[in-house]
């Protein structure tokens, strides 16, 4: 018996118990509907299975209230509580009394309070408890997570529809199926006017009905979609899980629109991590990971990060976000944090304030990790510098590197250099003109190349110094 009790106790237990009285509660809802159209007899197997559905629901609701409750009046109380008593105690009582040759006090038709049965579709709200605590893994039965608003949002809609046409059936004298078209015209604002309510109960019910239905379905409906916005993708592996980065990583937030000039930035990210050397506390830096805070990545985007799925984590998600900052980019245990603006981007000033906004909301969440920001425009290094700490973030400009680059982007004076490799002709130029090598430009095409490292400076070739 204890083993009975732990089992049922189980979250998929729970859940298959509550589907259990979800197919009860729309077989009680479908009764009434057939009742509508063709009388129940008293004794017949419609009413039995009307009087076991009640009285399974009035156990169900005995043992919630006495049971599982530590306050029983308090769980009496309930406005959930309430409504699953409506739905099922005047059907009980409109079929015990007539056989205990009673009747119902002043005289009341019990059979009227029917319209409400499909108010116990919100007893749903403890399948969402249940659900809750599902997990998105294979041995879950659903995920807890999506399902959640998406069955308070059909059972609120089928729950509030039900009881609508019902009471519209009940006080203008049609048949079911024309109430329920009614009312589906009605709440979603179509309203062909082939059928309308005439009588003054009826209109106040349509009134009641309108009130409520263009409140409650856009709430649900945007609880759903909040939780769809927050199933966003992650490819690679979580930040600071990857094998060989000894949990370092970097967090970058930008705009995934080029994936040749987003490959190029990480070989050059990855080039330039494989140069530093290791950290005090032997936490090297020669793997580093780096975490894409950025929009909805596309499949060239996807099929990069497969080929550097150890180095690479792409977390779609914004840097206005506290939750994707701070839990799904994990900002707090990066060693840096990166902001790039969309160098493809029409409207620099836009894009710049973009950045600036990203800055601020990335400063306001974590200040103490390092930021290293690019804008498009000069005037915006500017604006954006009294944000960042100047003891530990970098801002530069690509108009302004670019500009630089324009100035500087000639034959560097001094000793010959033909021959020697670009390391060595670095100490060489800088020694003798105190100007900076950065690097070269290749072949017919001008490619300009940063930091070739140890290749070999040709005669003729163009050198860029800054």
């Amino acid at each position: 018996m204890q083993q009975t009790a732990v089992a049922l106790a189980e979250p998929e237990s729970k859940l298959l118990l509550e589907g259990v009285q979800l197919g009860a509660c729309l077989l009680f809802i479908l009764l009434y509907i057939w009742s509508t159209y063709s009388p129940v007899v008293p004794g017949g197997g419609r009413w039995w299975c009307d009087l076991l559905l009640c009285m399974v629901f009035a156990a169900d609701y005995t043992h919630r209230i006495m049971v599982t409750s530590s306050h029983p009046l308090l769980a009496v109380l309930h406005p959930l509580a309430l409504i699953d008593l409506l739905s099922f105690a005047p059907s009980l009582l409109g079929a015990v009394l007539p056989q205990l040759g009673l009747v119902a006090p002043w005289g009341l038709d019990l059979r009227w309070f029917r319209v409400f049965r499909a108010l116990r579709l919100l007893r749903l709200s403890l399948l969402s408890g249940n659900l809750s605590t599902m997990k998105s893994n294979k041995g879950a039965l659903i995920s807890g997570s999506l399902n959640v608003p998406l069955v308070w949002l059909v059972a609120s809609v089928v729950a509030w529809m039900f009881t609508s046409a019902s009471c519209v059936a009940v006080m203008e004298k049609w048949v079911w199926h024309d109430a329920l078209y009614f009312v589906a015209s009605t709440l979603t604002t179509v309203g062909y006017g082939d059928v309308v309510v005439k009588s003054s109960m009826g209109r106040l019910v349509v009134l009641v009905m309108m009130l409520v239905g263009v409140v409650l379905i856009p709430v649900r409906a945007s609880q759903l979609y909040s939780r769809l916005n927050e199933r966003r993708l992650m490819v690679g592996h979580p930040p600071g899980d990857a094998p060989g980065c000894k949990g370092s990583y970097v967090v970058l937030s930008g705009r995934l629109s080029d994936v040749r000039g987003f490959n190029d930035f990480l070989q050059d990210f990855l080039v330039q991590v494989r140069s530093l050397p290791a950290a005090a506390g032997q936490r090297g830096r020669n793997s580093l990971q780096l975490v894409c805070l950025c929009n909805k990545p596309s499949v060239e985007f996807l099929a990069l990060q497969e080929l550097h799925e150890t180095h690479l984590t792409l977390v779609e998600g914004s840097a206005f976000s506290e939750r994707d900052l701070l839990h799904r980019a994990a900002l707090a245990g990066s060693v840096g944090a990166i902001v790039l603006a969309d160098r493809f981007s029409s409207n620099a000033a836009a894009e710049d304030t973009d950045v600036q906004f990203r800055v601020w909301a990335i400063k306001s969440a974590v200040k103490r990790v390092p930021l290293y920001v690019q804008v498009l425009r000069r005037s915006s290094v500017g604006v954006i510098a009294p944000f960042l700490d100047p003891h530990q973030d970098v801002i530069s400009s690509i108009e302004g590197t670019r500009m630089r680059l324009l100035a500087l982007d000639a034959f560097v004076p001094g000793p010959p250099l033909a021959g020697l490799r670009f390391s060595s002709a670095v100490e060489q130029v800088y020694a003798a003109t105190g100007a900076l090598l950065v690097g070269v430009v290749q072949g017919k095409s001008q490619r300009l190349v940063l930091n070739p490292g140890s290749a070999v400076i040709k005669q003729g070739q163009q050198l860029v110094c800054s």
